[in-house]
C-alpha cells in the first residue's frame, strides 16, 4: 500500500476508493477518482506492479476493492492515516 502511494503520488482518499478493476497491469496505470469525482490516470513502477499482483493473488476474498479492511470493503482514510503514521514512526525512529 505504501509502495503504491509512493509510486503513484495519489492521495490516501483516492487510494481507498480504488477497485481491482481500476488497475491496468499491462500499462501500469490506474483510474483514480479525485476531488469532484474527476477521473484521471496515475502510473506506477514495475516494482509496485509485482507487489500488487502478489497482494491480489494472496487474498482469500472476492471483494472488488483493491485494499480492504476487516470490517468494510474499502479501507477508510482514518485507518490508512493511522497505519501510515505507525509505519513512519517505526521507519524513521
Amino acid at each position: 500500500m505504501i509502495d503504491f502511494l509512493l509510486s503513484t503520488g495519489i492521495r490516501v482518499g483516492e487510494l481507498v476508493r480504488l477497485n481491482i478493476d481500476d488497475i491496468d497491469f499491462s500499462e501500469r496505470e490506474c483510474v483514480v477518482y479525485g476531488k469532484g469525482d474527476k477521473e484521471c490516470k496515475a502510473y506506477f513502477d514495475a516494482k509496485t506492479k509485482i507487489h500488487l499482483i502478489n497482494y491480489i493473488e494472496s487474498r482469500m476474498d472476492d471483494n472488488s476493492a483493491l485494499f480492504v479492511s476487516l470490517n468494510k470493503p474499502h479501507s477508510t482514510v482514518i485507518v490508512l492515516n493511522v497505519m501510515l503514521t505507525l509505519w513512519s514512526v517505526k521507519t524513521f525512529m
